[in-house]
C-alpha cells in the first residue's frame, strides 16, 4: 500500500509539472497575443509590410540602350582677297593682303599747270568671302602740294577711262571719265583723304567688280613753286568682310 500510494503522488509531480509547463506554454502564447506582447507583434507586422513596400520601389527593369553619332563633311574658312587692275580680269593686288601695286600707266611726265591723266582700277572680290570696301586717298610726298592751286585727284564711281586727247608738246594733255558718278575730289597730301565713299560698297559674291576712274590732274593756277618736283598718287582700298 505505501509503494501504491506513493505512486499516484510521484505521477501526481509530474502532472503537476506538465500543467506548468502547459500553463507556461499557454502564458507564452497567450503574450503574443494579448498584454505589451501583441503590440509589438503588430509592430513587427507592420515593420514586415514596409519592407515589402520598400523592396516593390526599388525593383527596377532592364532597359535597352543604343548610341549613334553624326559626322559632319569637311569644313574650310574662306579668303577675302580684294585686288584691282586696270581691267576687267587683269588683276595687279592678289593675295590676303595688304598688297602693294605700282600702277605705272598711271603717270604723266613734265605736266604743267591745266593738264592731267586718268587711268581705270577695277576693284573685284577674288576670294570666297564677300565684303564690303572703301578707299583714301594720299601722296607718297608733300612736293606737289599747294592749298587750292597744287595736285588734284578726282574720282569716278562705276566709270572708265575715255582715250587720252592732246599732245606734249601742245601742253593740253588731257584725261576724262566715261560714265559714272564723281564721289571724290581734293587737293591731295601725305595725310590721307577721307573715304571716297560715304557709304562702303559690297562685293558680295566671288568675281564681282566695282569699276573705278582716277583722275589726276595739276590745278591751273599752280604756283612756280611746283615746277621740276614729283609724286605719287597712293589710293588705299581696304576690304571688311561681310557678317
Amino acid at each position: 500500500m505505501t509503494a501504491t500510494t506513493g505512486m499516484p503522488r510521484s505521477w501526481t509531480r509530474r502532472c503537476g509539472s506538465m500543467g506548468k509547463h502547459s500553463t507556461s506554454r499557454s502564458a507564452a502564447r497567450s503574450g503574443w497575443f494579448g498584454g505589451r506582447w501583441s503590440g509589438h507583434g503588430r509592430t513587427r507586422a507592420l515593420l514586415s509590410l514596409g519592407v515589402l513596400v520598400a523592396l516593390g520601389v526599388t525593383t527596377t527593369s532592364a532597359y535597352w540602350t543604343d548610341e549613334a553619332s553624326v559626322t559632319s563633311g569637311p569644313i574650310s574658312t574662306a579668303t577675302l582677297d580684294l585686288t584691282g587692275g586696270p581691267t576687267t580680269g587683269s588683276e595687279n593686288l592678289t593675295g590676303t593682303g595688304p598688297n602693294n601695286w605700282d600702277y605705272s600707266a598711271l603717270t604723266l611726265t613734265d605736266m604743267i599747270p591745266g593738264e592731267s591723266v586718268s587711268k581705270t582700277v577695277v576693284v573685284r572680290n577674288s576670294g570666297g568671302a564677300p565684303f564690303r570696301f572703301n578707299a583714301t586717298v594720299k601722296t607718297s610726298s608733300n612736293d606737289l602740294t599747294s592749298a587750292l592751286v597744287g595736285l588734284q585727284v578726282v574720282i569716278f564711281d562705276q566709270s572708265t577711262a575715255a582715250a587720252a586727247t592732246g599732245t606734249q608738246a601742245g601742253g593740253n594733255r588731257a584725261g576724262t571719265c566715261s560714265g559714272g558718278t564723281q564721289v571724290y575730289s581734293g587737293f591731295v597730301s601725305t595725310t590721307a583723304s577721307a573715304n571716297i565713299y560715304g557709304t562702303d560698297v559690297t562685293l558680295a559674291t566671288t568675281g564681282a567688280t566695282r569699276s573705278l576712274c582716277v583722275r589726276v590732274e595739276l590745278n591751273s593756277g599752280a604756283p612756280n613753286t611746283l615746277q621740276n618736283k614729283s609724286t605719287t598718287v597712293v589710293l588705299n582700298l581696304s576690304a571688311t568682310q561681310l557678317p
